[in-house]
């Protein structure tokens, strides 16, 4: 394996450390009302604790994924629409 392959490797194990630092398992405790398909009441998803943000309205957001490593981003999602699980 050549120098690029082991760093390109590595970084990505990096950045995936870095994202389960920062993730927090959730459940959602509401939809929604306009894109009911993109979240589920009682289904498990992953809010990245690092990404949280409040707009003017002091409403508070992150990135939500529907795996745990944090290939199947969701998006930012209002943070009131999940409970913490762990």
């Amino acid at each position: 394996m050549d120098y690029e392959n082991k760093y390109m490797i590595a970084k990505m194990l990096n950045e995936k450390l870095k994202r389960a630092a920062f993730t927090r398992k959730v459940i959602c405790i509401s939809t929604i009302p306009k894109i009911t398909n993109q979240i589920i009441p009682g289904n498990t998803y992953y809010m990245d604790t690092a990404s949280i943000w409040k707009d003017s309205d002091g409403d508070e957001y992150a990135m939500f994924y529907a795996d745990e490593v944090g290939n199947k981003k969701i998006g930012n999602l209002l943070v009131s629409h999940f409970k913490i699980k762990e």
